[in-house]
């Protein structure tokens, strides 16, 4: 565990996302329009049609350990049901701060 404790970094990351279109439209019954698909558009409504947005991003990570042993409740043989006894166990363990920062501007597919 020794070699996880300090501070990672990426810097490539890119999140992918989609949302529906949706169509303005007419509601005055004027001329049908189509989406991508060929498909007539149903004023005020979502589309089958996607709008796509990546985003680029970096990732922070820090990893901390936590000072002395944590208490690890259980129960014997971890069945909670028919338990012969409690378990304590003492382990090591750490703490971690994510953060995620925004490094430029959404492209839009």
């Amino acid at each position: 565990m020794e070699k996880l404790i300090g501070r990672w970094e990426g810097n490539f990351g890119l999140a992918y996302s989609a949302v529906p279109l949706y169509d303005p439209g007419d509601l005055s019954g004027g001329a049908r329009r189509l989406n991508l698909s060929g498909m007539a558009r149903v004023p005020q409504q979502p589309m089958t049609d996607l709008q796509s947005f990546i985003h680029e991003y970096k990732e922070v990570i820090v990893f901390t350990p936590i000072e002395g042993n944590v208490r690890n409740r259980g129960v014997d043989s971890a069945d909670p049901i028919n338990a012969r006894c409690n378990m304590d166990q003492s382990i090591q363990g750490v703490t971690y701060n994510l953060q995620i920062i925004a490094t430029g501007g959404g492209e839009y597919h």
